[in-house]
């Protein structure tokens, strides 16, 4: 397992406690699909798992945790491994000029639970969205605000607002 400095630690905790509270704002939404808000609630536990864990790691105490922290190391290899299905779903959905929104609305859920994480996934929605977009606006906008309340950063927010 690897050791972390308390400066790392902290940085972490800091950074997923602004993810979680921007979790819990866009769950009081009452915008979210059904999908989207079990999405979101496995995030907001996984969120509050992992602070619990930094935290007992800042504390000195006894972490049981030790292979959660260590298995999270390997969660890029994992996002990646999960995003090739998801781009040939993609350039099939292209190909075949799919205008369902239930299976485009499902895989722009797979989609977002990655995009956050994975460059390749978010260009996989990106393109998703743009293609969809002519066929339903709404839905495709839905997708970005969700993601925008994901993802986007309080920093990038500040800068969006003063211009």
């Amino acid at each position: 397992m690897a050791d972390y400095t308390k400066a790392e630690l902290d940085e972490a905790h800091q950074a997923l406690t602004s993810t979680l509270q921007k979790c819990e704002k866009v769950q009081e939404s009452s915008k979210l699909g059904a999908s989207q808000r079990t999405l979101l609630e496995r995030r907001i536990k996984a969120l509050r798992i992992s602070l619990a864990l930094i935290e007992e790691k800042l504390e000195g105490t006894p972490n049981v945790g030790n292979d959660i922290v260590a298995m999270a190391g390997q969660l890029h290899s994992l996002i990646e491994q999960a995003v090739i299905p998801l781009r040939a779903e993609v350039d099939a959905v292209i190909r075949q000029s799919v205008v369902d929104d239930v299976h485009v609305e499902r895989l722009l859920d797979n989609l977002l639970n990655y995009a956050g994480h994975s460059e390749e996934a978010l260009a996989l929605f990106k393109r998703l969205g743009r293609y969809y977009y002519d066929q339903n606006p709404e839905l495709v906008a839905s997708y970005v605000m969700a993601y925008r309340d994901l993802y986007d950063s309080d920093d990038e927010n500040k800068d969006e607002n003063r211009q």
